[in-house]
């Protein structure tokens, strides 16, 4: 027998009070300034569009953030109250392989939010 919504536990992803939000394109602003690579139009499309690219910024922070570099990007990132942004300011850049390992940690969250059995 499926349990009631009731009997599940309850998880909160935000805090109760939560300032106004947006949520940061990550490599659409900090790929090529940081690297100084060019990527295919499609990939950076692709790869812009993708969940563990996305993170959850308080709006105040978002425009503090613009298009510059990442690196100094990081210390905004590492003091935001949200568990996946944190992640993304560990990084030393942010690269596809990074969003992958972001978007492996946001799957990993979610098969514990929302159990597939």
């Amino acid at each position: 027998m499926k349990p009631k919504i009731a009997d599940r536990p309850t998880i909160r992803a935000f805090p109760t009070k939560t300032p106004p939000l947006s949520i940061w394109n990550i490599f659409f602003h900090s790929i090529q300034e940081q690297t100084g690579q060019t990527f295919p139009r499609d990939q950076v499309e692709a790869l812009a569009k993708r969940l563990g690219n996305m993170v959850l910024i308080k709006k105040t922070d978002n425009k503090k953030l613009g298009n510059g570099n990442f690196t100094k990007k990081k210390p905004i990132l590492t003091g935001a109250q949200y568990v996946t942004t944190k992640m993304v300011g560990t990084f030393n850049d942010w690269s596809p392989q990074n969003l992958e390992k972001c978007q492996k940690k946001l799957a990993e969250y979610a098969l514990k939010a929302w159990p597939l059995k």
